[in-house]
């Protein structure tokens, strides 16, 4: 059960990563705020993004009953990640 915690937490990073602050997301960004503002504003939020996309990951692959949960763990958890990485400079924002 560990393990599936620890992937499922790698995977949504990646996939959080990319929506944020890579250039692959940009798009995505560019059209979240054109949508609505407070949309785009989540998309450039790696706890934010985090929340979502933990949800729609747990409901796919786990089902809807713990999808709420999940989104909470992987947005902590991509905060964390996102926070450290700053601070070892591996991550330029």
């Amino acid at each position: 059960i560990m393990f599936d915690l620890v992937i499922f937490i790698l995977e949504g990073y990646g996939i959080v990563n990319a929506l944020v602050n890579m250039r692959i997301g940009k798009y995505f960004r560019y059209g979240a705020n054109r949508f609505h503002p407070m949309i785009g504003n989540w998309a450039k939020c790696a706890a934010c993004m985090g929340f979502w996309v933990g949800v729609i990951l747990s409901a796919l692959g786990y089902g809807i009953k713990n999808a709420f949960l999940d989104g909470c763990i992987l947005s902590s958890a991509s905060w964390i990640l996102q926070v450290v990485l700053v601070k070892l400079n591996m991550l330029d924002l």
